[in-house]
């Protein structure tokens, strides 16, 4: 099953925003009974443990793929484009597009590609494979006005491809609440989100983005380059606290340090990736668009901190 192995990871680098913190969170709901060993922002930076880039390249990661066979992936990314799409990867390699349903970028299977986040597939993952059972509550209100539900649904900018893409967002509702098995948390969050008028959504999500780029991240709840590192850190610990309060898990305090990696980002056309060499990460962003990393190297930086696991 795809959750034994998932559950089983000693440790996950996550992506630095909501979407992560979610993401580990519903993990540990599942059982999971590891920790974080890194962040990553979906960029060109990698934090980890890992004391080499080898070593890095055989860690398992969260809302980022890295095509290096050792690495062990899950995310929601377009991973193949037209004249790849024979490109076969290894079960340590989860992604709607590969479990689901196929879809491609330079092709116009590209626009209706998966329009939801990475903690959702998580999600329906753990109550397809009977690992959550229970009823999680989402819907329980914020001081802020909304419900944790929107928190939910707001990352990976759910509650705006909603509005935006409603017929593809009505197509993937169904796969993923026929993939869970019904599951009784998947099937609330998309009754829940099909429910909601056009302005609803845009203002839930707006209230939601208002809250963090009100404690100094990004307003996807990510990570802000005009930050330092550690203060980045710093508020998303707080974050993953109130996440955590909200649905019922214990989260321990514990000292790291992190290597620093760092790599280039290129954006090109899709077309060219046959002709790359070197990839560290990628993910097609537009149906003829690619954008990839490449050459990570570790820094003689180290950051020493605190996070919650």
């Amino acid at each position: 099953m795809i959750s034994d192995n998932l559950l089983s990871r000693p440790s996950f680098n996550i992506n630095m925003d909501s979407d992560g913190l979610l993401s580990y969170l519903f993990l540990k709901l599942g059982g999971f009974n590891g920790t974080i060993n890194g962040y990553n922002n979906s960029d060109d930076l990698i934090l980890s443990e890992s004391e080499s880039v080898e070593k890095l390249w055989s860690n398992s990661f969260i809302d980022i793929f890295i095509p290096h066979k050792n690495a062990y992936t899950i995310d929601q990314h377009i991973i193949k484009t037209r004249g790849c799409d024979n490109l076969s990867f290894s079960t340590n390699k989860i992604n709607p597009h590969l479990i689901m349903e196929e879809h491609i970028a330079a092709d116009k299977s590209y626009y209706r590609k998966y329009p939801f986040s990475t903690c959702l597939l998580i999600l329906s993952i753990l109550e397809r494979e009977k690992k959550i059972t229970k009823n999680l509550n989402f819907f329980k209100p914020t001081r802020k006005g909304f419900r944790f539900a929107d928190v939910i649904l707001r990352a990976d900018g759910v509650l705006d491809n909603f509005v935006d893409y409603k017929e593809n967002v009505k197509h993937w509702a169904k796969i993923m609440m026929d993939f869970s098995q019904d599951g009784i948390n998947t099937t609330a969050l998309f009754d829940y989100l099909l429910n909601l008028n056009d302005e609803t959504a845009r203002e839930r999500g707006l209230m939601v983005s208002r809250t963090y780029c009100e404690n100094g991240l990004k307003k996807d709840g990510g990570f802000n380059k005009l930050k330092s590192m550690k203060e980045n850190i710093r508020i998303l610990n707080l974050f993953m606290a109130t996440f955590a309060k909200y649905l019922n898990i214990n989260v321990n305090r514990n000292s790291i340090s992190f290597s620093i990696y760092k790599g280039k980002r290129i954006i090109t056309n899709a077309n060219e990736f046959e002709n790359i060499p070197n990839i560290d990460t990628y993910a097609f962003i537009g149906v003829n668009k690619l954008s990839y990393t490449t050459g990570y190297n570790k820094s003689d930086e180290r950051i020493d901190t605190e996070i919650l696991v």
